[in-house]
């Protein structure tokens, strides 16, 4: 008895010491992720890139559409145009449960990533 009451001492120590303390170099606030939306076209697809609801330039970005429907694969490069997006540089079909990765790296060299399935 003395055994698990001591246990239980322990552990109740360790819960309150282990919390979660700020420190002045976690209080910056946290960057807005960035969102891509794709848009499936007749010969390939487009695909918007936002930052909390505005616009991320696209301007010297390169990047590449994996597309996964089945056993079948293929992959194709984006081009920037527009503003805020990117197209498919070559004809991609995406039929309604293709699994698509679009991947994004930025003139600044930053990258996005992000998963889809088209409907």
């Amino acid at each position: 008895m003395k055994k698990l009451s001591v246990l239980l001492a322990m552990l109740l120590t360790l819960s309150v010491t282990n919390s979660a303390m700020a420190h002045a170099e976690h209080d910056e606030a946290s960057p807005r992720a960035l969102s891509l939306k794709l848009v499936n076209k007749k010969d390939g697809a487009t695909i918007y890139v936002t930052n909390g609801g505005g616009k991320v330039a696209t301007t010297g970005a390169t990047g590449k559409l994996f597309l996964v429907h089945g056993k079948a694969r293929s992959e194709v490069a984006l081009r920037s145009v527009g503003e805020n997006a990117m197209e498919t540089s070559s004809p991609a079909k995406m039929i309604p449960g293709t699994h698509a990765r679009a991947t994004i790296t930025f003139a600044d060299q930053k990258t996005a990533t992000e998963d889809f399935i088209v409907k």
